[in-house]
């Protein structure tokens, strides 16, 4: 509550000036409650019934032409579905939502398995049984690939303020810390079998560290809101972004291919790394690009209880 009541000072003293526009007390209220009608089932998973849970918070990409991307390597994912990560905040701490903390459709990659071309076949040296497979589904029109973003292990919820609201707020330092794995899948790998297919783990997850960007239509900050009485914030269009992340060591695609997973594993990684820095240290590894953009929402928990 404090926290929040506090966002909600800072953000009527960001937005000052457009507060002074005279606007009818009775519209204007008729028009928050309106808005505050549309926002709060946003937090329909929240983990209200957690002891000591002070916020709730959902942030919700854009989807569509607007959503962002990640690249790394030679590969590029338009974030062109809406992603959301929610939660709850308990001192500090994400505490997990009800369902999934992370809610990601799978994401089309462009190009597909024809990504995995002759060269790149050439250097994982594949055999011609497999290589034959792979033209049999571009035949068969099955080379579609997909991935699908989701929390790596548990250490977003260990890591204090991976959320980090006053960062995101005053546009300082990282205000998302994400520890991630990436699923890949496709009718090409589902025949060959194996999985999961992924880069990133559970063990050894790939670190996002988010930090506010100037957004397409204006920086965070100018497009906040606080609503019923500070207890709801809305940040509009924030445009978070982490450049140069690497995928560590022990965390390369792996798990692919079935029979075939060491040479379809091999083709993947050097595809992601590229073909003269892979294998290697991680730290001559391809450098990977994230931008997203989207509105993220906060409340107190007393007050979404009351609401939902």
């Amino acid at each position: 509550m404090r926290l929040v009541r506090m966002l909600g000072l800072c953000l009527v003293a960001i937005c000052a000036v457009s507060a002074m526009v005279a606007v009818p007390a009775m519209a204007k209220e008729t028009k928050e409650e309106k808005e505050e009608k549309k926002i709060w089932p946003v937090f329909s998973q929240c983990p209200l019934e957690e002891p000591e849970v002070e916020q709730c918070f959902a942030g919700i990409t854009n989807g569509g032409r607007h959503g962002g991307f990640f690249s790394l390597g030679a590969v590029t994912v338009p974030l062109n579905k809406a992603i959301t990560l929610q939660g709850g905040l308990r001192e500090g701490l994400i505490v997990p939502a009800t369902v999934e903390t992370l809610e990601s459709p799978e994401l089309k990659v462009p190009g597909g398995i024809g990504l995995l071309n002759k060269r790149i076949q050439e250097s994982a040296e594949w055999p011609a049984e497999l290589t034959a497979l792979w033209n049999e589904a571009k035949k068969n029109h099955e080379g579609n690939m997909y991935v699908k973003i989701e929390v790596g292990g548990k250490e977003l919820y260990e890591i204090p303020f991976a959320l980090d609201v006053i960062n995101l707020l005053f546009e300082k330092g990282a205000a998302f810390t994400l520890p991630l794995k990436v699923k890949m899948t496709g009718p090409f790998l589902a025949k060959l079998g194996g999985g999961p297919c992924d880069f990133g783990n559970d063990t050894t997850p790939t670190f996002q560290y988010l930090s506010t960007e100037p957004s397409q239509n204006g920086n965070a900050a100018n497009g906040a809101s606080t609503l019923d009485e500070g207890n709801l914030v809305v940040l509009y269009n924030s445009r978070l972004g982490d450049v140069g992340w690497s995928v560590p060591e022990g965390a390369q695609a792996s798990g692919c291919g079935g029979a075939y997973e060491s040479y379809v594993d091999t083709a993947i990684n050097k595809l992601l790394f590229g073909p003269n820095n892979y294998p290697g240290p991680a730290s001559h590894w391809a450098h990977g690009v994230t931008q997203l953009e989207g509105t993220l929402y906060m409340a107190d928990a007393s007050a979404t209880k009351e609401k939902l």
